[in-house]
């Protein structure tokens, strides 16, 4: 005759208990404004100026949850997500305004979130006016992480922010599951540009032709698109020949916890740069141009 096996329970027990330990954790860095908030600098490529910053958040650096990937991975576990969100928006807008940032501040929002009660009953709007921040200065940054399929109430969602004041911009075009649908329906102020088209565009026809036809479709949209990822001066000059208005990446500047305020020195030579040979290749063009016609007459 076997004796019982008590393991299972006993398994049960431990993973019930981490589980309220792990919540008890999320949950007292969250009540406790614990969340750091980090910002990372959007420029215009033509000069240089900044346009504003994306804002961005960490975990304490001694916690578990210092990675963003990890903090949101853990709070959808335990059915944290709209906390965690909320304390992540708190984060960001006080810490914009406490640096006197210059610019736009760069919201990141996901799908899932537009549903939460925090964002139906306007607390975003009470968190910027308790920071001294207008709408106005505000871009709400829509992410996506996973596949949603009410695109109607998401657009909805996001016409109550513009009609509110707020810009609108629909992040990683090219990696998301519905932004195409959403920018048709939607006519964002701003598209992001997914790194993966940006990285490597110098040397990658099919890349840059994808967003050679982006840049097109957004200039008869009036769309203005941020090309992220921007790493190497070699992407840098094809973006730019390209017409791509404003960039972000580690080129440019990385994220930090007190951002600079301006683009870096070296940020400013490779944009000086840039524009420099792009005269030359446009002076190339033009006597090729004018050579060729003088040969036909």
């Amino acid at each position: 005759m076997h004796a019982p096996e008590a393991r299972p329970a006993i398994k049960s027990f431990a993973f019930s208990t981490a589980e309220a330990i792990s919540q008890r954790g999320l949950r007292q860095l969250l009540d406790s404004n614990a969340l750091q908030a980090w910002f990372q600098q959007i420029i215009d490529l033509r000069d240089g100026s900044t346009v504003g910053y994306e804002g961005l958040i960490r975990g304490p650096g001694d916690s578990p949850y210092h990675a963003p990937v990890k903090l949101f991975s853990e709070a959808e576990r335990l059915g944290l997500s709209g906390e965690t969100e909320t304390a992540a928006r708190l984060a960001v807008i006080r810490g914009f305004a406490a640096l006197e940032l210059p610019g736009q501040l760069f919201l990141n929002v996901s799908p899932g979130s537009l549903a939460h009660p925090d964002l139906r009953n306007g607390l975003t709007t009470r968190m910027l006016q308790d920071a001294g921040l207008s709408p106005q200065r505000v871009v709400i940054e829509l992410t996506e992480n996973k596949p949603f399929f009410d695109v109607d109430g998401i657009t909805a969602a996001l016409r109550h922010f513009r009609d509110s004041g707020f810009g609108v911009a629909i992040d990683d075009l090219g990696a998301g599951f519905s932004s195409l649908r959403l920018w048709s329906e939607l006519l964002p102020d701003i598209v992001k540009l997914d790194m993966h088209f940006v990285q490597g565009v110098h040397r990658d026809s099919i890349k840059y032709n994808f967003l050679r036809a982006i840049q097109d479709i957004a200039a008869r949209c009036g769309t203005f698109i941020v090309a992220e990822g921007v790493e190497t001066e070699d992407d840098l000059l094809a973006v730019r020949k390209l017409g791509i208005r404003y960039g972000q990446g580690y080129l440019i500047a990385r994220p930090s916890a007190r951002p600079a305020l301006g683009v870096p020195t070296r940020g400013r030579a490779l944009l000086s740069a840039a524009r420099m040979q792009l005269r030359s290749e446009e002076h190339t063009s033009e006597l090729q141009s004018l050579a060729y016609l003088v040969c036909r007459l």
